[in-house]
């Protein structure tokens, strides 16, 4: 339970300080071109994604349990990796981070993303779940915490 968390903290803030870095770096060198701007928007638009996540996420639950959206939701992780490829591509096949292509791309990007957003509370769930008394919940809080 604490590896898991410590991945997904790892990913996660590595995501997040990777996308700015990327949309940053221009094209002929792998990235978007954006400039400050455009990539606060862009980063607006992936948080607003990602609160939309949260939505559904009672159903689900309750659907398909814990350790299932759990398991769904890590699938999302090496998928968003692997989109940053291509929207590199797409951004340097048309020129332009504005075209119609590119920005569809982003937003598919930014909806695998926001998928991830559910292996938070559903990891917080487990740790509740795996602790035997409440001395034991608050050591495994403690130390799966990421702050």
């Amino acid at each position: 339970m604490l590896f898991a968390t410590f991945l997904v903290c790892t990913i996660n803030e590595a995501l997040f300080a990777l996308y700015p870095l990327f949309a940053f770096t221009p094209r002929e060198s792998g990235g978007l071109g954006l400039d400050e701007a455009q990539i606060g928007i862009h980063m607006s638009i992936r948080a607003v994604t990602q609160i939309l996540a949260l939505i559904p996420m009672p159903h689900l639950h309750r659907r398909l349990g814990t350790k299932r959206l759990y398991q769904l939701a890590s699938i999302s992780w090496p998928i968003t990796v692997l989109g940053f490829p291509v929207v590199s591509r797409l951004a340097g096949a048309y020129g332009e981070p504005d075209a119609p292509q590119v920005l569809v791309a982003v937003l598919a990007l930014f909806i695998v993303w926001m998928f991830t957003v559910w292996t938070w509370p559903c990891l917080m769930i487990l740790v509740n779940e795996a602790a035997p008394s409440p001395e034991a919940l608050g050591r495994l809080n403690g130390a799966s915490s990421p702050v």
